[in-house]
């Protein structure tokens, strides 16, 4: 199927479902590449991706469109790749996560993701403070700083990561519609 041809209704979709899905599928990062046309020296885009095997791609379709068809799908090579970018757009994701919450250490890089989104949002990171706190969250964000920024930035004290507690699951929560 392509994206043209892609007919199944989202109103069937569990917003449950879709918050279990990105858990196990999802990432939440925050790009920081030398670019020398920003004050600064660097680009800083906060991303939101699911990468699939390219038979998947289906799937990346509908969950677009679940999100209000934000985002783009590609492939590459043998990956299926959704992603959100554009502060605008990523508004939408965030919000449907704080409504239908993770259950798992995923809540752990959403909210760190989120604490950028407002930093970017609030045109923070345009000031050195804001790019250092940016810098902060990013090394904490799953891998963490790469060695590159670190030679870079040595003095980046990682953020302080909020403590979460894994919620389980009850039989109401599995009840997935069709």
């Amino acid at each position: 199927m392509n994206k043209k041809n892609y007919t199944t209704s989202i109103n069937n979709l569990n917003p449950n479902f879709i918050t279990g899905f990105c858990d196990a599928e999802a990432s939440f990062g925050i790009s920081i590449i030398k670019d020398s046309r920003y004050n600064l020296g660097y680009n800083i885009k906060t991303v939101f991706s699911i990468h699939l095997h390219s038979k998947d791609i289906d799937s990346l379709y509908l969950i677009q469109r679940f999100f209000n068809n934000v985002g783009g799908v590609n492939i590459h090579k043998k990956t299926a790749i959704y992603q959100v970018i554009k502060q605008s757009e990523l508004l939408n994701i965030i919000n449907h996560f704080n409504k239908y919450s993770f259950r798992t250490k995923k809540s752990l890089d959403f909210e760190l993701f989120k604490k950028a989104y407002y930093i970017m949002n609030n045109k923070q990171h345009l000031t050195k403070i804001g790019f250092e706190q940016i810098l902060s969250l990013r090394a904490s964000i799953n891998k963490g700083l790469s060695d590159k920024l670190m030679n870079t930035f040595p003095n980046i004290i990682p953020a302080v990561i909020p403590k979460v507690t894994e919620t389980p699951l009850v039989s109401n929560d599995l009840d997935i519609k069709y």
